[in-house]
């Protein structure tokens, strides 16, 4: 409702992103119309069988589309060069770690037999 009342109705549905918009609207409708199912009395005239709305849960699965479709907006673009930059650096501080510990076992032996 937030985004809504700041977007107003045209910018929300008739936008760039009217499909997504209506999908969300529609999840958000389906729910409802099933939680009100599970809530009101069994003799209100609504049939026992009842809307389900798992099939409309899975399909909630695709809107993580629209986060990969986010994750490719300038926004993200330091990030993923601090994120490139942590894997170039991996290689060094992997071999850095290896001469470290290279240095402390030749140190131990140097230790252990000179000392006892």
């Amino acid at each position: 409702l937030v985004k809504l009342w700041m977007h107003g109705w045209r910018n929300r549905y008739c936008g760039t992103n009217s499909v997504g918009s209506i999908f969300d609207t529609s999840l958000v409708l389906a729910d409802t119309v099933q939680l009100l199912g599970f809530i009101l009395p069994k003799g209100n005239g609504m049939p026992q069988a009842g809307f389900s709305a798992t099939i409309v849960r899975m399909v909630r699965l695709v809107r993580l589309a629209r986060l990969v479709r986010l994750l490719r907006t300038g926004v993200f673009k330091y990030l993923f060069e601090i994120a490139e930059g942590m894997e170039g650096g991996m290689a060094t501080l992997g071999w850095s770690i290896v001469l470290f510990l290279m240095f402390v076992y030749v140190a131990s032996l140097i230790f252990r037999e000179g000392l006892g």
